[in-house]
């Protein structure tokens, strides 16, 4: 019995070379609708404003907006630390109001009252206004989360997945 798997495993362990062939092809699209320029703009008038609030306030800046951490500035100062997730708003905070992901309520979950949310609105006039800052942003709005979906599955999905599960089962 022993010599047998030991041939066994011999023979699953022989490896043949050959040409690759496709045999899966899988088509990549944006998750998300491409951002407005106002959106854009907003970011960047946004993130200079603050950063230069926090600087004035004597807090060294690093931006890490782009590296997905869920916000977009660290801001340390001596032993204190701030995890600041900015929002830009074109016109009035006040009417438009901010949306958070998923990602970022996450880490503001985790964080507590490191994690610091700053708005800024009227963004159209190419500096902005500092609106308002926010320490512990899921304490003060949580229950404003509870209410909204944060997956929207497509129908098409829905459907893909039922007719996968429903071939599995009678199969």
């Amino acid at each position: 019995m022993t010599a047998q798997r030991l041939a066994d495993l011999r023979q699953m362990s022989e490896v043949s070379i050959a040409e690759p062939r496709q045999i899966a092809w899988a088509r990549v699209t944006a998750a998300a609708p491409p951002a407005d320029l106002t959106e854009a703009d907003s970011e960047r008038i946004s993130m200079d404003l603050v950063s230069e609030h926090l600087h004035e306030q004597g807090f060294a800046i690093a931006d890490v907006h782009t590296e997905i951490r869920g916000y977009d500035l660290h801001a340390s100062r001596g032993g204190e630390q701030r995890l600041v997730e900015v929002k830009g708003v074109w016109h009035t905070a006040s009417s438009q109001g901010v949306s958070l992901t998923a990602n970022e309520i996450l880490i503001a979950t985790q964080h507590g009252g490191d994690y610091w949310l700053y708005v800024v609105d009227q963004c159209n006039d190419g500096k902005g206004r500092l609106y308002g800052s926010y320490a512990d942003p899921v304490r003060i709005f949580g229950d404003l989360s509870a209410e909204h979906v944060i997956v929207h599955v497509p129908g098409s999905a829905l459907k893909a997945a039922r007719d996968t599960e429903e071939h599995a089962t009678c199969a």
